[in-house]
């Protein structure tokens, strides 16, 4: 769970703007391109510097010929920029770089509709909850600080506002941190570790064993993340997790 890797020295501190739905308005085949698990990680990659297929297939472990294709939709979309090309051995590797963020604005999210919403949100998930379990089974949440928690509830409508605000405002920071770590990483100021962070909101019935909220820290403690004023009766009756909860690894 650690990395070494800088950014690259064009595209340090770059931004990208929010994908809008004048995006999807004017080119709608774009939904689908974006709706692919390791097209995602491509595209997520080449915010971070400008890559080859060569690189990523690497980075991604997956195979060259498979990530190269992919490289090529991407590309053909105009989500994927080439950069420069660099003579291999008699060959040409192009390198690129993504022309567009995987933040999208609140009207972009409603104008790709229910079927480009569920798809983008599957091949995202996918990865993520991949992720997370590459880093239980390789020991990244031994990371001092590392953080699990998740929470369950019945929520009425100002509650389900005041979540959204609190979300809203906890990402606006996450942002913010960001950019400072990318200020001091280009100033020659600070060594990195390659770090995870999400969040979730959604409606919907949680197992039974995931029905009483937790929160764990590494370094720390941990708890039953159950406020103090809130009544257990509140919550849905939870059952006792497996004792081997674990499972494989999906990766």
């Amino acid at each position: 769970m650690s990395g070494a890797r800088a950014p690259d020295a064009a595209l340090d501190g770059a931004r990208f703007d929010p994908v809008s739905s004048e995006l999807f308005s004017r080119e709608p085949e774009k939904l689908k391109v974006l709706a692919h698990p390791l097209r995602l990680k491509i595209l997520k990659r080449a915010q971070i510097s400008e890559v080859s297929a060569k690189e990523a297939a690497l980075e991604l472990s997956e195979p060259i010929g498979k990530v190269s294709y992919h490289v090529r939709v991407l590309a053909d979309a105009g989500l994927l920029e080439l950069t420069r090309q660099t003579p291999r051995r008699g060959a040409i590797e192009s390198h690129y770089r993504a022309t567009v963020s995987l933040h999208l604005d609140d009207d972009a999210w409603q104008q790709v509709g229910f079927e480009g919403r569920r798809l983008m949100l599957a091949a995202s998930t996918q990865e993520w909850c991949a992720d997370v379990m590459r880093a239980v089974h390789d020991g990244g949440f031994e990371l001092d600080g590392a953080l699990v928690a998740n929470a369950h509830f019945c929520a009425d409508a100002q509650g389900l506002e005041e979540l959204r605000e609190a979300l809203d405002a906890y990402y606006e920071r996450l942002l913010a941190i960001e950019a400072g770590i990318a200020a001091r990483v280009a100033a020659g100021e600070a060594a990195t570790t390659e770090v995870n962070v999400g969040m979730t909101l959604y409606e919907g019935q949680a197992s039974a064993s995931s029905h009483a909220p937790f929160f764990a820290r590494q370094g720390g403690r941990a708890f039953p993340m159950i406020p103090e004023d809130l009544p257990v009766s509140g919550l849905p009756g939870a059952a006792s997790p497996d004792a081997d909860g674990l499972g494989a690894p999906t990766v």
